[in-house]
């Protein structure tokens, strides 16, 4: 996993050099239900792209011959300030 700033983002990149996902999974990667595992639910991939999108970013999935790579962008955000006794901190 790397992470890294561009300006208003931040992106973070898993990488995976396994079996690529087959074209005809991956085109529906994300809609709920859709899964490959016998005991899998289907529903990891949609609830992590919904939480990614409310934040305001987004989120790709590549895979070829050559390994599988997940792009996560999210905005960046100042933390919010913590009040002390009526101060900031």
């Amino acid at each position: 996993c790397t992470a890294v700033e561009h300006g208003m983002f931040v992106e973070l990149r898993l990488e995976n050099r396994g079996e690529p996902i087959p074209p005809r999974v991956l085109e529906r990667i994300f809609e709920p239900f859709v899964t490959t595992k016998r005991q899998g639910t289907g529903l990891g991939l949609p609830i992590v792209k919904r939480i990614v999108e409310t934040h305001g970013g987004v989120i790709d999935i590549r895979s070829d011959q050559s390994g599988t790579v997940a792009t996560v962008r999210l905005p960046r955000q100042e933390p919010p300030k913590v009040m002390l006794d009526g101060v900031d901190q």
